[in-house]
């Protein structure tokens, strides 16, 4: 057991380590651009509707007072 431990220790430091470099904001970008468009619809569309609603709501009870 020892022995195969060692054995795999052994290959891996004799593997050289590759480094990878991510920029963080060009990784958001790309994220930010796969998303889907019906997903951003889809989020306005309730934004603008419950704007609507608050706006309808306030203007309501504005009348009232």
């Amino acid at each position: 057991m020892e022995n195969a431990e060692n054995k795999v220790v052994a290959e891996n430091l004799a593997k050289p380590k590759s480094k990878v470099k991510v920029n963080a904001n060009d990784l958001l970008n790309q994220v930010d651009g796969e998303l889907e468009l019906s997903f951003r619809e889809k989020i306005i569309s309730k934004v603008n509707k419950n704007y609507q609603t608050v706006k309808v709501a306030v203007a309501s009870r504005n009348q009232q007072e």
